[in-house]
């Protein structure tokens, strides 16, 4: 098809419908000054996406998850009322598990161990031993963990 059957044919078809409209072909400054808009826009629109991403998030800080590898927040989420909240605790601890294990620091059957064993055995621990409380999640973990799980020498 060539531009004239083209305009023929939406000639036609804007008889048929009514609303259509054959637009005029702009020139090259309309176009470039139509250009200069939308990349203006899409400057500001970037420049506003980069502005919020480059904020502190202060509302990040508050939540609890953000803080876990503390074993003082981690103990504060073991104790949650929210089951969501210790599935997500139980995950990580199961996490750290199996790679204190696959390092051979513990010993723990993978397929018939269960997660609300290794967080209750985390709680006891830290419920226990209070001064574990104040290091890292991870260490409080691997301790707790190597008196339930000794690797036999």
């Amino acid at each position: 098809m060539n531009c004239i059957s083209c305009r023929i044919f939406g000639a036609k078809f804007a008889k048929l419908v009514g609303s259509f409209t054959v637009q005029p072909r702009k020139g090259r400054t309309e176009a470039r000054s139509e250009m200069k808009i939308v990349a203006k826009r899409f400057l500001f629109g970037l420049s506003i996406t980069m502005f919020i991403l480059a904020l502190p998030n202060v509302a990040q800080a508050n939540k609890p998850l953000n803080t876990m590898y503390k074993s003082k927040s981690l103990y504060k989420l073991l104790s949650h009322e929210n089951r969501y909240v210790k599935y997500y605790v139980m995950g990580y601890i199961t996490g750290v598990a199996f790679a204190y294990d696959d390092y051979g620091v513990i010993c723990i059957n993978k397929r018939s161990i269960e997660q609300s064993d290794l967080s209750k055995c985390v709680y006891q621990y830290m419920k226990n031993n209070p001064k574990s409380r104040n290091g890292l999640s991870s260490v409080v973990i691997k301790k707790s963990l190597q008196k339930r799980f000794p690797c036999e020498e």
